[in-house]
């Protein structure tokens, strides 16, 4: 590390602090080191205070006296190892004193009073014989300003840093050179305000932050301690270019500032100078001299900026500006070149502000005191040509002279020459005709039109037709007359008003009874007040005199215009008219009947239209044409369930405009099948509505109908049949809602009439020998029955009877019948009875033993189903005997001659309790 130190040569001699220790120890004091300071028996005094952490015993601690009016000598003096000093020997005088930490080179020297060099110290004066004590110094902890420089070239970089005295001077406090990119460090530097310069030879100079020079360098405030993150790019310097100034350099002529860059700047700006002044508001890369500039040497400075970058700023010398050269108009003359006539000079287009100056001459000699723009031809001038000269004068340019051609030659006879007029509408596109008057016969007339007073390149025709280059100016005509080969008279017509910008309206909007149409008029001139007109097939309309116009029925039929109505002041009032739309239709919007539910067909209705129009149209389900769906009729698939649904008509008739209108959508397309009926139509059965699918969420609520009626309180989704419905078809309407959708209600097909039935029953024993019989119960009348017997649940063939009997095939089974009963108009129903307990075997008891008095008889049973048991009751004369129920009975004398019997009863588990009485008997004594 390199530190630059400004100093002046000096010579002084300093005691370390081990020295200082030793001689402190045997009580001697350091010897001046000049004897040109003044000795004697004053001293000064005071303590050192080092930056934390630091040991003053170990620092090397110095001080050292100075002479204040001459730097070149010094004495020194004791410190202990706390820091405190005292320099002896001292003789009155005025002193400076320096302290230094040898040992710690991260201290700072300082001088007393908190200075950085001798000739900012304060002074200490001292008397003689003083002990001047209180002389504290405070040594700062030296800073560094570190960072990483890139872009660094072969030839490597300098990093310097600048320190800025009291003065406003700046001087060099430290260097560094690096030879590749990579991390640099100034160190030792003082307290104060720095900034740093890279430097390598290849690459401009840069100054922190990314300045081009000193002056503007961005400061580094240094209080002791390391500073970081001062990186550069020392290639990031925009590289001033080559740059050209095209122009010539005189009043008028633009000059440019051109130049290629290396690296193209953001922006880069501009001061044009006059004598090194700045020209107010010349900050562009062009600059066009005026006169306040002539004979003033000109320059123009550039400053190119991009961020990254040091910015590239030159100045470019261009030279002195002289007069500039005016352009010389053409003039020409209007009048009648008849003597007593007045002519008059047309100077044409100068350049503004030129002043202008006449001279006529007659057959090219000046015209004494002819000078003034119009002339009054005299006899001096008849048989000559007449021309007039006019020079401009303009400040900053040289003067210029523009001649006319000759007329005449002047006569003193009579010529016609009337001013001609401009007829037409002065717009845009307009045609413009110069109407000329009568002028003396023979007269051969030419013409050029005229824009704000410029001639129209090749508009010398009697008639012109309106471009846009000639919007907002006026137009006039210049009519020049020439008889027998001479210029008789030059005539320009008065001005026209400003030519205005005038479209043709367009119409937008439907041409139907009920649209609104909008009246477009385009493009105007800029301040145009437009008004407007509606026309009903030619008709202006009564009131209608907005953009927009509504159309009624009382345009049916009829073509529409509109009249746009253009007023500016200083412009001509132009109308300019629409095309005509087609004829007014009646229309109207289509309308959707039907019900919104999957298997419905949905009708548009198109409502009245104009009589003849034609349909077609075009189904949509939320907002998505339906393929093929193009007929007045739509019957809606489960495509469209959960959405909604319009139409669009097309109509179609010739002279009309094709207009479609569409209808407002559905509510959203619900599934809704029609319900079923299941059950028995039978009085006592529950009939159960099915609903089958509808669309989910829907809320389903239910009415049951008998033959077309509501029934009270059947609203449920199961009804029990009661006689009230007997003859009556049924059926059930389902009302579903949900919201969103339609809400809808679907009624089942009715079910044949309600019957009156009954469960068959079965009457005799259910015993081997019986015949069975088929009961049926109460039918609606009119039914007609047919019979099927069962065993164990198994048909017998054959048995269709009403009465089956039972053989001893059956025994040990059960029976059932079932009876089918039909009767036009109601269902066909079958009922089957309840299952019989088991088939029994029995047989007819009979009575043995003799019929006497005191006899005992015996009642025997026959063979019944194994395991049957029994009990008897004995009879007398068909009266029970009481007590008399075994199975053997004594005759009394109360039977004698009555006639005796038994009743035997049969039961067993499964099977049906069975009473056989057996044949009476009579007991003969």
């Amino acid at each position: 590390m390199n530190i630059l130190v400004t100093r002046r040569p000096r010579a002084w001699a300093v005691l370390g602090a081990v020295i200082a220790l030793v001689l402190a120890s045997v009580g001697i004091s350091a010897a001046p080191a000049n004897a040109a300071i003044p000795s004697g028996t004053g001293s000064i005094s005071g303590h050192i205070t080092l930056p934390a952490g630091i040991d003053p015993a170990t620092a090397g601690l110095s001080v050292g006296v100075f002479e204040a009016s001459v730097d070149n000598s010094s004495m020194g003096g004791s410190i202990t190892p706390a820091g405190d000093f005292v320099v002896s020997g001292l003789g009155a005088g005025t002193y400076k004193l320096e302290f230094r930490a040898w040992n710690e080179p991260s201290v700072l020297p300082g001088w007393y009073g908190g200075a950085v060099d001798f000739a900012s110290a304060k002074t200490v004066t001292l008397t003689a014989g003083q002990q001047l004590t209180g002389i504290d110094a405070t040594l700062a902890q030296a800073g560094s300003i570190a960072g990483v420089l890139s872009g660094v070239p072969a030839s490597g970089a300098n990093v310097i840093a600048w320190r800025l005295d009291s003065s406003g001077q700046w001087s060099q406090a430290g260097y560094q050179n690096l030879a590749a990119n990579g991390p640099y460090e100034i160190s030792g530097l003082a307290v104060g305000t720095y900034t740093l310069q890279f430097n390598t030879g290849t690459y401009r100079d840069q100054y922190w932050k990314l300045q081009a020079d000193l002056a503007s360098a961005t400061r580094i405030e240094v209080a002791g301690g390391a500073l970081t993150g001062f990186d550069a790019d020392v290639s990031a310097g925009l590289v001033t270019p080559s740059l050209n100034v095209a122009g010539s350099r005189q009043v008028g002529s633009v000059l440019q500032v051109t130049g290629t860059w290396e690296t193209q700047p953001d922006t880069v700006s501009y001061q044009w100078l006059a004598n090194g002044t700045a020209i107010a508001g010349a900050t562009s890369s062009t600059y066009t001299p005026t006169a306040a500039v002539v004979g003033a040497s000109i320059s123009v400075r550039f400053v190119g900026e991009k961020a990254g970058y040091v910015s590239a700023t030159d100045v470019i010398q261009v030279g002195t500006i002289s007069k500039g050269l005016i352009t010389a108009a053409t003039p020409s003359i209007t009048g009648t070149t008849v003597t007593g006539a007045t002519l008059t000079a047309v100077p044409g287009t100068w350049p503004t502000g030129t002043t202008l100056t006449y001279q006529w001459t007659a057959s090219g000699a000046n015209i004494a005191g002819a000078t003034g723009k119009t002339f009054v031809l005299t006899s001096a001038q008849q048989g000559r040509l007449v021309a007039v000269l006019v020079t401009g004068t303009l400040a900053g340019y040289e003067p210029a002279t523009g001649r006319s051609a000759g007329i005449g030659p002047s006569q003193a006879d009579g010529y016609t020459a009337p001013t001609p007029t401009v007829s037409g509408t002065p717009a845009v596109a307009s045609t413009l005709t110069a109407v000329t008057g009568t002028w003396t016969s023979g007269t051969v007339l030419s013409y050029q039109w005229y824009a704000s007073g410029a001639a129209i390149s090749g508009a010398t025709a009697s008639t012109f037709k309106l471009t846009s280059a000639q919007a907002g100016k006026t137009i006039s005509v210049t009519v020049t007359g020439k008889l027998g080969g001479n210029t008789r008279a030059v005539k320009p017509s008065a001005a026209t008003a400003k030519v205005a910008t005038a479209t043709t309206p367009t119409v937008a909007g439907t041409a139907a009874v009920g649209s609104t149409l909008t009246a477009t008029p385009g493009a105007w001139t800029t301040g145009s007040a437009l008004t407007y007109q509606w026309y009903a097939s030619g008709t202006a309309i009564s009131g209608a005199t907005a953009s927009t116009f509504k159309l009624t029925s009382t345009q049916a039929g009829k073509a529409i215009t509109v009249a746009v109505k253009g007023t500016l002041s200083g412009y001509a009032t132009v109308t300019k008219t629409s095309a005509a739309t087609a004829k007014v239709a009646t229309v109207a919007t289509p309308t959707i009947s039907g019900t919104a539910e999957v298997a419905s067909t949905l009708t548009a209705k198109t409502g009245t239209w104009t009589t003849g129009t034609t349909f077609t149209y075009q189904w949509y389900a939320s907002g998505t044409a339906i393929a093929g769906a193009t007929a007045s009729t739509f019957k809606l698939t489960s495509a469209q369930a959960g959405k909604t649904i319009t139409v669009d008509v097309k109509g179609t008739l010739s002279g009309y405009p094709t207009i479609t209108k569409t209808s407002a959508a559905t509510v959203t397309v619900a599934t809704a099948p029609t319900p079923t009926i299941s059950g028995t139509l039978a009085v006592g059965s529950t009939l159960t509505a099915t609903t089958g699918t509808w669309t989910t969420g829907t809320a389903l609520t239910y009415q049951w109908y008998a033959s077309g009626t509501a029934i009270s309180g059947a609203t449920a989704s199961t009804f029990k049949l009661t006689s009230a419905q007997a003859g009556k078809a049924i059926t059930v309407a389902v009302k579903g809602t949900l919201s969103g959708y339609p809400t809808i209600t679907k009624t089942s097909a009715a079910t044949a009439k309600v019957a009156t039935v009954a469960t068959p029953w079965i009457s005799e024993w259910i015993a081997v020998g019986s015949t069975l019989k088929a009961n049926t119960g109460t039918w609606t009348t009119g039914t007609t029955f047919t019979y099927q017997w069962y065993v164990n649940g198994a048909a017998v063939s054959g048995a269709t009877s009403s009465t089956y009997t039972l053989t001893t095939a059956h025994a040990g089974k059960t029976i059932t019948v079932a009876v089918k009963g039909t009767l036009s108009g109601y269902p066909t129903i079958t009922k089957t009875s309840e299952v019989t307990p088991k088939v029994a075997t029995v047989a007819t008891p009979t009575i043995s033993g003799t019929a006497k008095v005191g006899s005992t008889l015996t009642a025997k049973t026959g063979t019944w189903t194994t395991g049957t048991a029994f009990t008897y009751q004995w009879y007398a004369g068909g009266t029970a005997i009481p007590g008399a129920t075994a199975s053997t009975y004594q005759l009394a004398t109360a039977q004698k001659g009555t006639a005796v019997s038994v009743l035997v009863t049969g039961t067993l588990s499964g099977y049906q309790t069975i009473v056989k009485g057996s044949s009476a008997v009579v007991p003969v004594g």
